[in-house]
């Protein structure tokens, strides 16, 4: 239920949900894109960055499926902190639930 708010999106590739499910942080390589929430205000001008500060609560998703798969925090700024993609390093997103793990599955029992 929580994790129909608006946060942020991760995108990732459904490989990296196999990882994630096991119980692994999302590493900043697996990432493959960052977006804002779909109600969030578009920015003033095209050359505007969105920051997004580390902590930000972030919703995990595969590519082209709107349902997300995990929740977590960034572990820094993006992106003046970090840079994602092929052959960037470290951690991205401290995970705090995924798909079908103990705390999912309250919370959807909780939705009933």
């Amino acid at each position: 239920p929580f994790l129909c708010l608006p946060f942020p999106r991760v995108l990732i590739h459904s490989q990296v949900s196999t990882y994630l499910c096991r119980g692994a942080n999302l590493m900043r390589s697996g990432v493959h894109a960052i977006l804002p929430p779909p109600s969030a205000p578009l920015p003033p001008s095209s050359r505007s960055v969105i920051v997004y500060p580390r902590g930000m609560v972030v919703s995990i998703h595969v590519i082209n499926n709107p349902t997300p798969m995990a929740a977590g925090v960034l572990v820094a700024a993006f992106p003046t902190e970090m840079r994602i993609g092929p052959g960037a390093k470290g951690i991205c997103v401290e995970i705090i639930t995924c798909y079908g793990d103990d705390l999912w599955n309250i919370s959807k029992e909780e939705a009933k």
